[in-house]
């Protein structure tokens, strides 16, 4: 059986990183993610998306349990617009950058997991990578818009937290 990791100690910083520290993301190391999001991914007949019914066969810790609750809080962020672009579909490069903002692990492990990210926006890819990578802009907007406006989103839709950001910021 697989282990959840403990959150870290520290206390949050604010309200939307105590958001972002109940979404299970915090609770697992990245490798292991990576590691059983492929496997969703193969499931999934190794399209660009995994699904939350998958991500749950594979995600089987307490910390993963509300994948089987579509009411949940991490169900509800999995399949915002954020992730999805058809319903129940979940994009992987998306997934994996959410993976690389809140997962547990090294900054060698996650300079990996980013370099495999911007492999076709899978978790497996080529040898190497250019300097004009195709994926490196959508990957650093996804990284951008997933730590600010949509984690702002989600925590006015989901707990009713007001955004820090006016309208006109957005």
């Amino acid at each position: 059986m697989q282990d959840d990791m403990p959150l870290p100690k520290e206390k949050p910083k604010d309200k939307f990183e105590e958001f972002v520290r109940e979404l299970p993301f915090c609770r697992t190391y990245i490798e292991r993610f990576k590691k059983l999001a492929l496997e969703a991914h193969v499931a999934c007949g190794s399209q660009n998306y995994v699904t939350v019914e998958e991500l749950a066969k594979v995600l089987t810790t307490p910390a993963w349990e509300g994948l089987k609750d579509p009411e949940s809080k991490i169900c509800k962020v999995l399949l915002s617009p954020a992730f999805c672009k058809e319903e129940g579909k979940i994009r992987l490069m998306p997934l994996s950058c959410m993976a690389l903002l809140c997962c547990q692990g090294n900054a060698q492990v996650k300079s990996v997991t980013f370099y495999e990210t911007l492999q076709e926006g899978q978790f497996e890819g080529h040898d190497f990578i250019g300097a004009n990578d195709k994926d490196f802009i959508l990957a650093f907007r996804h990284l951008c818009s997933l730590s600010t406006l949509h984690l702002y989103d989600w925590a006015k839709q989901i707990d009713g937290l007001e955004s820090p950001l006016r309208d006109d910021q957005k």
